[in-house]
């Protein structure tokens, strides 16, 4: 979803690593993407990342937690097919108000989502949530 948001909004998205742990070559981690002018939040996301299906300059990069996956991917020129599996409808609770600096309940909407090689090897598994318009 990088790509699409830098598009809507105009503007580059950054990493705020709001949690992150790594077991053996999974690397997990939430995050807030943020705007690159503003900050303003644009999406929560959850992710694990499969370590070792990647080169290790771009693993480098992965954990180097600057920039979001899909512009790594994207800037790498890693091959990789995004899957949605589930698109959620939620009410905000107070975690996911603090990720996206909410206050309040609302209606919220997301997906769950599996990048993949040209091999159908997962890459990732994301949920990813968006704040209201």
């Amino acid at each position: 979803m990088t790509s699409t948001l830098e598009n809507f909004y105009g503007q580059r998205l950054h990493v705020e690593v709001l949690a992150r742990h790594t077991v053996e070559n999974e690397y997990c981690r939430e995050v807030a993407l943020r705007l690159e002018h503003s900050g303003r939040r644009v999406e929560f996301g959850a992710i694990k990342i499969m370590l070792d299906h990647f080169p290790s300059e771009v693993r480098q990069e992965i954990l180097l937690e600057r920039k979001p996956l899909g512009r790594i991917l994207t800037d790498s020129c890693v091959d990789f097919t995004s899957r949605p599996h589930l698109f959620l409808r939620i009410t905000s609770d107070d975690f996911i108000n603090r990720a996206l600096g909410l206050s309040g309940a609302h209606v919220l909407y997301g997906r769950r989502n599996t990048l993949t090689d040209p091999w159908s090897r997962p890459l990732a598994e994301i949920v990813e949530i968006l704040p209201p318009a």
